[in-house]
């Protein structure tokens, strides 16, 4: 698997339309049930235990038909 990028809360909650507080706290509970790790700077990155547990959608041919559902159903929110 290629290494992924890091992301930090506000990129999450631009990308996702949620708000930030919103983003946080599911955030602080990924971190909690470990498949998240946080930086000092704000970076998140998966933990090798969220890469073993989700990494065949990870590195699944139906994850970028998942990420565009997922922005349609977004856009349908906003309209």
């Amino acid at each position: 698997m290629s290494r992924l990028r890091p992301c930090n809360a506000y990129s999450i909650a631009a990308a996702t339309g949620l708000p930030r507080e919103t983003v946080r706290r599911k955030i602080g509970r990924l971190v909690d049930l470990g498949w998240i790790r946080k930086e000092q700077n704000g970076h998140l990155y998966l933990t090798p235990r969220a890469l073993k547990h989700f990494g065949t959608l990870l590195c699944s041919r139906d994850l970028p038909e998942f990420l565009e559902t997922a922005d349609r159903v977004r856009n349908l929110r906003h309209d």
